[in-house]
């Protein structure tokens, strides 16, 4: 399929779009009005060698060896394990439940000696004590344990007075995207089941051997503007055209040269109408055409001229023969108080004057 087909079946499922847009942004909007806020505190620190440790060139090489990843991540590590959140955890009474609605992480910043701890949870007090009470209790701890380095705080966490989510704002801005997404996706879906839908339906209207609408459908439209013309005062009329010919080699012709004939004959009679008449197949050498709007008189004259169309025998395809159709045509009017059946035999009889 081309852009500008995927842009007529967008515009003919637009409401599916809004529809959808709106959607979203009333459950985004739910969500966010009951979600309780979740604040983070970061707190930044830096490793450096320790200064009284080492002396000129000692020192100088020790800044180097902070190259080697391995040792800031050892002391990521430690800030981020239990036993160091437990050391500082316990001083805030909190329950287990509480603090499982906390998270901890310690980040090493690409190509730096940088490390920074970030904690989540719903109390903003808390995850600033909470993030810079590890800091002090893990750089306590290894100031003990290993000596070479020493850990400072270059910026300590101060309270947050904005929740990291949720944030209307930008909630509702995605949600926005996301349902016109999904909104576009829906309507081109809907747009492409629709195609065979529609052609599985047209499909069960239709004779499959001539194209013409089947007896079914063919009846059911005739009911409905005899219906239709009763009620608004209208006239229409009923033409039937049995093709003599036909009737002599219909068993015999080859299946694929009888519906390309049938094809044929469909096709000369659509010709000669307009685009509101109907062509149906009534049975098996009987077509029937339906003309809304159309006096006797004026259906006497349609009828002449799908008689001169159809009077020179056709070709068969493949065949290099043609075949005399012999057509033999019946023209019935609506009148007031007459029904669909009586209508349509008032055609055939017409049409059996004719053979």
């Amino acid at each position: 399929m081309n852009i500008k087909m995927y842009f007529r079946m967008i515009q003919k499922g637009w409401w599916i779009i809004v529809l959808t847009v709106l959607a979203t942004l009333n459950v985004i909007l739910i969500i966010d009005m009951f979600s309780s806020p979740i604040y983070e505190a970061t707190t930044r620190m830096i490793v450096l060698p320790n200064a009284e440790s080492f002396a000129g060139k000692d020192f100088v090489s020790s800044l180097s060896s902070l190259d080697n990843s391995s040792i800031v991540t050892t002391y990521a590590d430690v800030f981020d394990s239990e036993f160091n959140q437990q050391a500082f955890i316990n001083t805030l009474n909190l329950t287990e439940d509480e603090i499982a609605e906390y998270s901890q992480s310690t980040v090493v910043l690409p190509d730096s000696n940088v490390l920074e701890i970030y904690v989540t949870g719903p109390n903003a007090e808390i995850t600033a004590k909470w993030a810079n009470g590890v800091a002090r209790t893990g750089i306590d701890y290894m100031r003990n344990l290993y000596q070479v380095y020493e850990v400072n705080i270059l910026d300590a966490a101060v309270v947050p007075t904005e929740p990291i989510s949720p944030k209307p704002a930008r909630d509702l801005s995605l949600g926005g995207v996301l349902g016109l997404l999904v909104g576009v996706i829906l309507a081109i879906l809907r747009d492409q089941l629709r195609i065979p839908l529609e052609a599985y339906r047209q499909r069960r209207l239709v004779d499959s051997q001539s194209g013409a609408f089947n007896r079914e459908h063919f009846e059911t439209l005739l009911a409905e503007q005899t219906e239709k013309s009763a009620g608004e005062g209208g006239v229409f009329s009923l033409v039937m055209i049995k093709l003599e010919g036909l009737t002599e080699f219909y068993d015999t012709l080859p299946q694929q040269v009888l519906n390309r004939l049938l094809t044929d004959v469909v096709g000369v009679l659509k010709a000669g109408l307009r685009g509101n008449d109907s062509v149906g197949r009534w049975d098996e050498s009987t077509f029937s055409l339906l003309l809304p709007d159309t006096p006797v008189k004026a259906a006497e004259t349609i009828k002449g001229r799908l008689l001169k169309a159809l009077t020179p025998p056709m070709a068969l395809a493949s065949l290099d023969e043609k075949i005399a159709l012999r057509p033999a045509v019946g023209v019935a009017e609506f009148t007031k108080g007459a029904d669909s059946d009586e209508i349509a035999l008032k055609a055939l009889k017409a049409m059996s004057e004719r053979i």
